[in-house]
């Protein structure tokens, strides 16, 4: 019997029980759109925690303290030739201060507080500049962000910001100032701003704030600058108890090379911390997967079984029609074949219709995260991975031929005389 035939007959055969057929299909392509979703969930997370976060500058920054300056000689005698280390430098700790010309720079009265937050600039930086250049050893410059709004002075958030951000384009050439206060905490309950100091800084250039994974406010000052600002701040604050401890910064090139910075650090007597850790999207990406996965395996699980079970019962159901077939001859294998060809149609269509719903659904997603999720998810992306679609359409075949061994034991077993003997 030619191949045409058996396509036609497991055809007729599914219609006659469409309702079972339409059930099976529903629940084998459920289970496949679960994994498929997953799959792409998982992938994508995975790629932008990789690339996108992991690989800022901020991840990739080693903070290494010890008592005097002169006790880091050994870090730069043992990395300044090494190509994975792109920067060191020293380092106080980073401060958000208040502008106070903010009518000069934002044209607008206002009594809001408008804030720029200084990190230290360095050479990891400079791929991210879009426009300008910090000269190295020059003092009072910085970049802006690109996406710039002063009074914001938080965490970044996962859903879309309900604020208009402001171009840092727009103040290339401008002269920002800041003010820092000096305290007096001794015997108070709350400490008292005792006198201020000011620090102005032009613009000349912008930074992708985005691509770095930097808040809204963050400006990046010469090294010498924002440790000048937290030294005097140090020095003339009264009542605070002297910090002794120093701070070095070693900023590595790639977040896979950061454990054996590590650890060729305590090799020497270092302590390497991470500047900044990644949040709470790693265990999410761990849960998507572990719960997607479960569900998918039960749903796959129940699937198998309801195919088996129905296939069996019809395959009882036409006990008088295979006895006949085989009275006439037709071979186990033929009868063998047309169960298997009507349990792969089963799986082709289930295959085909999760195929489709899941690529609707990925577009739906990465159509979500670019409408309401905030612009620092903007980069991630839901895609189908090659390897997916390959994994589906291999449990879209073996699943019916396993689904179909109960159906295909029956019928290896069924002698055709006893077959046509009963009125079932």
């Amino acid at each position: 019997m030619g191949f045409k035939n058996y396509i036609y007959m497991a055809y007729i055969n599914l219609l006659r029980r469409k309702k079972v057929v339409i059930t099976n299909v529903g629940l084998f392509s459920l289970a496949l759109i679960i994994f498929m979703a997953t799959s792409a969930c998982t992938k994508g997370l995975d790629i932008f925690i990789d690339q996108f976060i992991l690989n800022t500058v901020q991840h990739r920054t080693l903070m290494i303290s010890a008592m005097r300056y002169d006790d880091f000689s050994k870090i730069y005698d043992r990395f300044a030739d090494d190509e994975r280390i792109i920067d060191i430098y020293d380092l106080e700790q980073s401060s958000g201060f208040e502008i106070i010309n903010k009518e000069e720079v934002f044209g607008e009265k206002t009594e809001e507080e408008y804030y720029v937050y200084l990190e230290p600039y360095n050479k990891a930086i400079a791929p991210y500049l879009l426009a300008g250049d910090l000269i190295e050893d020059t003092q009072h410059i910085a970049p802006m962000p690109k996406f710039y709004y002063p009074k914001l002075h938080g965490t970044i958030n996962y859903m879309k910001e309900g604020i208009k951000f402001l171009d840092g384009e727009d103040f290339i050439g401008k002269t920002l100032v800041i003010e820092f206060p000096i305290y007096d905490a001794n015997g108070k309950e709350e400490m008292v701003v005792i006198d201020t100091y000011t620090y102005d800084f032009k613009v000349i250039g912008v930074y992708d704030n985005i691509a770095n994974l930097n808040d809204a406010c963050d400006i990046y000052v010469p090294v010498q600058d924002l440790n000048y600002i937290n030294q005097k701040m140090e020095e003339e604050s009264v009542g605070f108890a002297q910090i002794y401890n120093h701070n070095l910064a070693v900023v590595v090139d790639d977040f896979k090379n950061v454990n054996d910075i590590i650890n060729e650090l305590l090799a020497i007597g270092y302590e390497g911390k991470l500047k900044a850790r990644i949040g709470p999207i790693k265990e999410i990406m761990i849960s998507i997967t572990v719960i997607g996965f479960i569900i998918s395996l039960v749903t796959l699980i129940f699937a198998v079984l309801n195919i088996s079970i129905s296939t069996l019962n019809h395959i009882k159901k036409r006990k008088n029609e295979i006895g006949l077939l085989k009275a006439i001859g037709y071979l186990n294998k033929n009868i063998t074949t047309m169960v298997l060809v009507e349990t792969l149609m089963i799986g082709m269509i289930s295959v085909f219709s999760s195929y489709v719903i899941s690529y609707s659904l990925t577009l739906l997603a990465n159509l979500f995260i670019k409408h309401n999720m905030t612009m620092y998810m903007s980069r991630l992306s839901i895609r189908l991975q090659p390897q997916t679609i390959i994994a589906v359409l291999i449990v879209g075949v073996i699943v019916p031929i396993l689904s179909s061994m109960l159906g295909i034991h029956y019928v290896l077993g069924l002698q055709p005389t006893e077959a046509l003997k009963t009125t079932e």
